[in-house]
């Protein structure tokens, strides 16, 4: 039973909640079945070493059962019937982590009993528990809106012809509850649209974005910056929208929660990233000091580990800024932050980059040929390094064999999207027509550079126009 599904429930849990839940397996309120009770104690004593023979189904059953054979049907049910205890246990556990959820259950049971002094008590300490939460977020909305509903069916079933405003405030409620999730949802997909094709219908987005112009939520930060986002991520060619996002993410540091800050800084410098590979340049500045916010803040880590992304960005953004010093620093110092099955590809890779730009081609051409990448973002970003790798080192079978198997990954792989896929295929041509001109050609390394300049999707294009420069 090791690999059951009791048993990697049981795994998560501490010493702490597991004394609790024994505490309520045993409550004949929701447990009648001694049984049950005993299977827990058994497991409970062999925790946190819930591996090997000692939980073995036999076993295990034996310590529950003394007097009698193992029964496989019995041993099912009493494993089930514990796996429902728990979540159940789970459910009410998280019910202490969100009052306004139970007191939202109370009002409602009140209502249907008419009891109208408890509902309206419930509901003055509903309102107070909702106005002291730190952080005004899609949740916070969505609670009022249910609790200004809530409100409405209670006037409602008085049946009074006096002025009531709990209907106007549920329907404003349910623009800022509709409003918070619809963007935060439509800033991820357009964010994930940049890496992986995605063919999810985004609606009204245009509408909420000619809505954002006019009333841009200035009372609500959690709105007004994903707001922000929005605009920024969909009028990429006015970049206003990203120093209008860039100053409320400094002014309202204390108005949002860490997770939800964090993520909106990494869409603010995703669009400043997208900026940088399109050749807008003084973008580098903005998204190395924004990084350098995220780790003195420490908003840089999730659940205790730095994402593998996260970690190869902030290399990039460094070496392209030419602080080779500190990105040596930071990939040797941070690699202990990176989650289990990142540590090794992602430590490589960037290393690897680190190298190619210091011109220890060698070295980083080593580091590249250890590792096996299986992410779709991971292979191309290395193909392309090691592309440019091949380049330097005049390596021109190998560059040309290359070119070749990376051109048709990307033609053939159905996750990739269409932006990622032009610019690395933009790459592909312009490094293998790069190759093939001669020192010295002046008129075509003049028409081949005009032509860089003309493309809007190429990847690293100021490495490509300076080796171009180098052959004049």
């Amino acid at each position: 039973m090791v690999d059951s599904k009791l048993i990697k429930i049981l795994e998560k849990l501490n010493k702490k909640q597991l004394r609790r839940l024994q505490d309520f397996v045993t409550s004949p309120y929701f447990n009648k079945r001694w049984e049950v009770t005993k299977l827990l104690d058994v497991l409970v004593k062999l925790h946190p070493n819930l591996t090997g023979s000692n939980l073995a189904k036999e076993s295990v059953y034996k310590k529950v059962h003394k007097d009698k054979a193992f029964d496989e049907k019995d041993f099912s049910y009493l494993t089930s019937n514990l796996v429902k205890l728990i979540e159940q246990f789970l459910v009410i556990e998280a019910s202490d982590d969100q009052p306004v959820e139970a007191q939202l259950s109370l009002l409602t049971s009140y209502l249907n009993w008419n009891l109208d002094a408890a509902f309206q008590q419930v509901m003055k300490t509903a309102v107070k528990t909702l106005k002291k939460q730190p952080y005004k977020n899609a949740d916070f909305y969505h609670q009022n809106f249910r609790l200004a509903m809530v409100e409405n069916f209670y006037f409602d079933k008085k049946k009074k012809h006096v002025y009531d405003e709990s209907l106007s405030s549920a329907v404003d409620h349910l623009d800022e509850y509709y409003m918070a999730y619809k963007l935060r949802f439509s800033c991820e997909l357009l964010n994930r649209s940049n890496v992986l094709l995605n063919e999810s219908q985004m609606n009204f987005l245009n509408e909420i974005n000619a809505y954002l112009d006019k009333n841009p939520f200035p009372e609500n930060p959690y709105i007004s910056i994903y707001g922000n986002v929005l605009r920024a991520m969909m009028g990429e060619e006015e970049p206003e929208h990203f120093y209008d996002l860039k100053q409320r993410l400094l002014d309202h540091e204390k108005d949002v929660e860490p997770q939800e800050l964090r993520t909106m800084y990494i869409y603010a410098i995703n669009y400043c990233i997208k900026k940088c590979n399109t050749g807008h340049q003084q973008f580098l500045g903005e998204t190395f000091e924004m990084y350098k916010n995220l780790l003195d803040t420490g908003l840089i880590f999730e659940e205790g580990f730095i994402s593998p992304w996260g970690y190869m960005n902030i290399v990039v953004i460094a070496v392209r800024n030419r602080a080779f010093e500190w990105a040596e620093n930071f990939t040797k110092q941070y690699k202990k932050h990176l989650a289990p099955q990142f540590k090794v590809n992602a430590s490589a890779y960037n290393l690897a980059y680190l190298y190619f730009h210091k011109g220890e081609y060698g070295k980083a051409q080593e580091l590249l040929h250890k590792v096996e990448f299986d992410d779709v973002y991971y292979i191309m970003v290395a193909k392309a390094l090691l592309l440019r790798i091949f380049y330097e080192l005049n390596e021109s079978d190998a560059l040309w064999s290359l070119a070749e198997s990376f051109r048709l990954y990307l033609r053939r792989n159905k996750l990739v999207s269409d932006h990622k896929k032009q610019i690395y295929l933009n790459l592909i041509k312009f490094v293998n027509r790069l190759s093939k001109v001669e020192k010295g050609n002046t008129k075509a390394l003049d028409k081949l550079e005009a032509r860089i300049n003309d493309s809007p999707k190429v990847a690293h294009v100021p490495w490509l126009l300076e080796k171009v420069e180098a052959k004049r």
